[in-house]
């Protein structure tokens, strides 16, 4: 009994890590330019609001969802205030402003005010040459509860926050 102990124990002690990693985030302050949010650990400077919302009433506007074509035209195209370097993020950026510790949304709306719960595009393409779709299918992140998941660049419309930034 005590063999299964040990097995146990440190099995236990890597789900731990893993998960107290999962919900760090942040921290997040607002952005020296108005309608950015800085993530002060990656220095990654996100656009506040998701396309289609404006900065200035709390990004009260309804958020639009485009292709995956569109989202990376528009963050290659998006100015706020001085900043105009901006992208589509990767699976990995994106997945960095994800709070686990909310749900509908999962993100910290302190700072991503009236956030929608649903999929965001990112731009990492399906990794993927053997699967169903594969590399004509673009990753996304469920602002519902953080699941990652694909969906086809040309036949779906999910919502769109850029980044700029390392």
């Amino acid at each position: 009994m005590k063999k299964i102990t040990f097995i146990f124990s440190p099995i236990l002690l890597i789900l731990l890590i893993v998960a107290s990693e999962r919900f760090s985030v942040g921290p997040f302050n607002p952005g020296t330019v108005t309608g950015t949010v800085l993530d002060s650990a990656t220095n990654l400077v996100w656009e506040r609001c998701s396309r289609g919302q404006t900065s200035a009433a709390d990004c009260a506007e309804a958020a639009t969802t485009t292709d995956w074509e569109t989202a990376l035209t528009y963050c290659d195209g998006l100015t706020v205030g001085t900043l105009s370097d901006w992208r589509l993020p990767t699976i990995k950026e994106l997945g960095t402003i994800v709070n686990y510790n909310f749900e509908t949304p999962a993100i910290e709306t302190a700072l991503f005010p009236n956030t929608p719960s649903g999929l965001y595009w990112s731009s990492t393409t399906n990794p993927s040459d053997t699967s169903p779709g594969g590399r004509d299918k673009a990753m996304h992140i469920d602002f519902n509860e953080g699941g990652l998941e694909d969906s086809a660049k040309t036949a779906t419309t999910l919502y769109v926050r850029c980044v700029t930034g390392p």
